[in-house]
């Protein structure tokens, strides 16, 4: 009886032979199809759709190549994590012998991944709160991220939940501590009491009228600290130009050129806030101008003698 068992087990293995051959021949064809079309993608830069047809391929037949290109576009598109993956999976795969230099290459890429790797220490309170990264769930504490603009969520039951982007840069460490606010709860309305005939209702004071000389004042003094901090950003600005343009023979461009970078936004800023310092004066002394012509008891003597303007009250 078992030899017949196992004779039938043989002959079901070789009717069944055939179809199997055809059928991983065909994913070989459609891999190397679609590796041949993620080259070319690859070759054009269009890195995310190069990852889709390698990702395409690997789910067709996973062969060494196919993982060490999916590895190199990981690499190009700043996903290091994934990367140094991709690479210890194709030395899981590869046939290389132990000391060939395409192993060595390989462990050499997938260190260099790692070390490009960012890392991000997050401490949350209350211990109780939610945390998204990208909209992944994670665990407050050390987190191996990419380089470059993630999302943070925390949010919890009975706090205030907060949302901010965190640019990481590559291979540094990053700390940052997260202390959620309680919800505020309102006081309870006192319930009202019955009026009666003996209870009045309490009269509110009319609203203190409007001062415009107040305004006057303070919109022509704000003028006046914009004023002060355009001459010294212009004047700054002008002297790193003047310390570019005379520098002596021989100087380094590499000390110039933060200079050379910053010397004509200081004189852009200096510019645009001499123009909002001069439009705030003008309306700040406008607007005095106005309120005190309007008060009878009052008057008011201007006199322009060379760039100052006086008046007496």
């Amino acid at each position: 009886m078992s030899r017949a068992c196992t004779l039938l087990g043989a002959l079901v293995l070789l009717a069944t032979a055939p179809r199997i051959a055809a059928a991983q021949e065909d994913g070989r064809d459609a891999a190397r199809a679609l590796y041949l079309q993620g080259i070319e993608l690859a070759s054009a830069e269009r890195w995310p759709e190069a990852l889709a047809a390698f990702e395409g391929a690997l789910r067709n037949y996973e062969h060494p190549n196919v993982v060490r290109a999916v590895a190199a576009t990981l690499e190009r598109m700043g996903r290091f994590i994934e990367a140094a993956e991709a690479h210890n999976r194709w030395l899981q795969l590869s046939s290389e012998p132990p000391e060939s230099t395409a192993r060595a290459e390989a462990e050499r890429l997938r260190e260099l991944d790692l070390s490009r790797i960012a890392h991000l220490t997050l401490s949350v309170t209350p211990a109780s709160a939610r945390l998204l990264i990208d909209g992944n769930e994670c665990a407050p504490g050390q987190l191996p991220l990419d380089p470059g603009s993630h999302v943070v969520e925390v949010s919890a039951e009975g706090f205030d939940s907060t949302e901010f982007e965190l640019t990481l840069r590559e291979g540094h460490s990053t700390e940052r501590s997260i202390e959620l606010r309680r919800h505020e709860i309102e006081p309870e309305l006192e319930a009202a009491a019955p009026r009666t005939s003996t209870q009045r209702r309490p009269v509110s004071a009319p609203p203190a009228p409007f001062d415009e000389a107040v305004l006057g004042w303070t919109l022509t003094g704000t003028g006046a600290a914009f004023l002060v901090a355009a001459a010294a950003m212009l004047a700054h600005g002008l002297d790193l130009r003047a310390q570019v343009e005379h520098a002596p023979e021989g100087s380094h461009w590499s000390a110039l050129e933060p200079k050379a970078e910053l010397s004509p936004v200081l004189v852009a800023t200096g510019v645009a806030a001499s123009a909002v310092g001069l439009a705030l004066s003008a309306a700040g002394l406008g607007l005095t101008i106005a309120s005190e012509a309007s008060r009878p008891s009052l008057s008011l003597e201007v006199s322009l003698r060379g760039a100052s303007l006086t008046g007496s009250f």
